[in-house]
C-alpha cells in the first residue's frame, strides 16, 4: 500500500475494532479497552497504517515463525541474534537515540546508520560552558566523561556496518519495528488533520518542539509533510541532555534539508524547564514520541505527568502535543524483553495514559487516540492545549 500524508486521510484508515482483519495484532485486552473507551465517548479508532518498509505476506510470515521459535528458548535466542555481526552493532547502541535510524530505511539502507554523516560529532555544534563564548563539539562533551572512548566506537562500529539479511527482515518486519514506524506516521497524520491544508492562504510560520529528539527522522519527515501540504515552519527545536543523539538529530536534519531551521538546545529532561531555552507559550507543535515511556523509576507516573506539564509551558494556545506509549498487552513481548534486551520501558494501558494527561492539566477527554491494528504496540495521543 502506498503512503499518502495529506490531512483527513486517517479517516479512510480507520477499522471496526468489533471486526478486525485477520493480520491485525491487536490484543483481545486492548481492544476490549478501545471498545469501552468508544463508549464513554471517546475519540479512539483502530487504523490501518500503511507501511512502504513492510515484508512481503509471505516473508513476514516466515519471520514471525522464527520469532516464535526464538521465544520458545529466549536465553538461546538472545545468543543466536548475536552471532550476526550487524546486530551485535545495533544491540550495542539499542540505548542511544540513534538505533531507531534504520528502522525507517530497513528495506533500502545498505548500513545501519546510512545518511547519518559522521562528522557532525565533529562539528561544534554546543556552548561550551567551561570557555564563555566558545563551542564544542558532540565528541568533546563525550570526553568529559570516562566512558567517552567506548561511546564514540560504538557510533563509529554502528554507523559503518552493514546491514545483513537476518538484521534487514528483523528491523522491516518485528513487531516492535512496526510498531515504530506505524507511531511515526500515525503522528504524522494525526498533526496533518490538526493544521489542515493550507494550499492558497498565507499560512503563519509553525514552531515545532521535538522533546528527547530521538533520531530525529520521523519529525523531520513531518517537518517536509507540512509545508508539502503548504504550511511553514520557521523552527524546529530539539531538545536532548545527549549530545550525540543531538549531532545525529542535527545531521539528518541536515540530509532532509531544513538543518538551518533546526536549534539545538542542551537539556536535562527532569530537571530544567524548557521555557529556559524556548520563549513560553510560542510553540505550535511538540513531539514527545519516543520519551514519555522512558519514565520507569519511582513515582514513574508523576514523573511523565511533570514532563507533559513542562511542556505545556512552552506550548501556544491552540497546539497540540503529541506522544505515545507502548501498550501493556501487546505481541512478541518475550522478543522484545528477553532476546532483544531493550532497555527497560513502561508500558501503560490507554486508561493508564489518559489518568497521566489528566495529571498534567490536560483534558483527557479532549486527546485523539488512535492505535494502528497492524503491529498493536502503541497507542497515539494527540492532546491539543487549550
Amino acid at each position: 500500500m502506498a503512503l499518502v500524508l495529506r490531512p483527513g486521510i486517517l479517516h479512510n484508515l480507520t477499522l471496526d475494532p468489533a471486526n478486525l482483519p485477520p493480520e491485525s495484532l491487536v490484543s483481545p485486552e486492548v481492544r476490549q479497552e478501545i471498545l469501552d473507551l468508544q463508549r464513554e465517548g471517546y475519540d479512539i479508532q483502530l487504523v490501518r497504517v500503511p507501511d512502504p518498509q513492510a515484508l512481503k505476506p509471505a516473508d513476514q510470515s516466515n519471520l514471525d515463525q522464527y520469532i516464535t521459535t526464538l521465544e520458545a528458548d529466549p536465553e538461546a535466542g538472545y545468543y543466536t541474534l548475536r552471532t550476526s555481526s550487524s546486530l551485535r552493532a545495533w544491540f550495542q547502541l539499542t540505548k542511544a537515540a540513534a538505533s531507531l535510524h534504520p528502522i525507517y530505511g530497513a528495506s533500502t539502507f545498505r548500513t545501519l546508520g546510512e545518511g547519518i554523516d559522521v562528522s557532525a560529532y565533529s562539528e561544534p555544534l554546543f556552548t561550551d560552558a567551561s570557555r564563555p563564548g566558545a563551542s564544542c563539539s558532540a565528541r568533546q562533551l563525550i570526553q568529559e566523561g570516562t566512558k567517552g572512548d567506548e561511546i564514540w566506537t560504538k557510533y563509529e562500529q554502528f554507523i559503518t556496518t552493514p546491514i545483513d539479511n537476518i538484521t534487514r527482515r528483523l528491523l522491516r518486519g518485528s513487531a516492535d519495528s512496526r510498531g515504530v514506524r506505524a507511531r511515526a506516521v500515525l503522528a504524522t497524520l494525526m498533526v496533518l488533520d490538526h493544521v489542515g491544508p493550507t494550499s492558497g492562504q498565507n499560512p503563519k510560520a509553525l514552531r515545532c518542539a521535538s522533546i528527547a529528539c530521538g533520531a530525529a527522522g520521523p519529525m523531520c519527515r513531518l517537518v517536509t509533510a507540512l509545508e508539502d501540504q503548504g504550511a511553514k515552519v520557521a523552527d524546529l527545536f530539539m531538545i536532548d541532555h545527549d549530545p550525540m543523539a543531538l549531532a545525529t538529530g542535527f545531521s539528518i536534519a541536515r540530509q532532509a534539508g531544513i538543518s538551518k531551521r533546526v536549534v539545538l538546545q542542551r537539556l536535562n529532561l527532569m530537571r530544567s524547564r524548557f521555557s529556559e531555552c524556548i520563549e513560553a507559550g510560542t510553540v505550535d507543535i511538540a513531539d514527545l514520541l519516543g520519551v514519555f515511556e522512558y519514565f520507569t523509576n519511582n513515582p514513574s507516573t508523576q514523573m511523565a505527568a511533570k514532563l507533559l506539564r513542562n511542556t505545556c509551558d512552552i506550548m501556544r494556545p491552540g497546539g497540540l502535543i503529541i506522544l505515545a506509549n507502548m501498550l501493556r498487552h501487546r505481541p512478541q513481548e518475550v522478543f522484545f524483553r528477553d532476546i532483544t534486551r531493550w532497555p527497560r520501558l513502561q508500558h501503560r494501558t490507554i486508561r493508564q495514559v489518559l489518568k497521566i494527561i489528566g495529571q498534567a492539566g490536560l483534558d483527557p477527554r479532549q486527546a485523539i487516540i488512535r492505535v494502528a491494528a497492524v503491529p498493536g504496540v502503541y497507542a497515539n495521543f494527540a492532546i491539543p492545549v487549550p
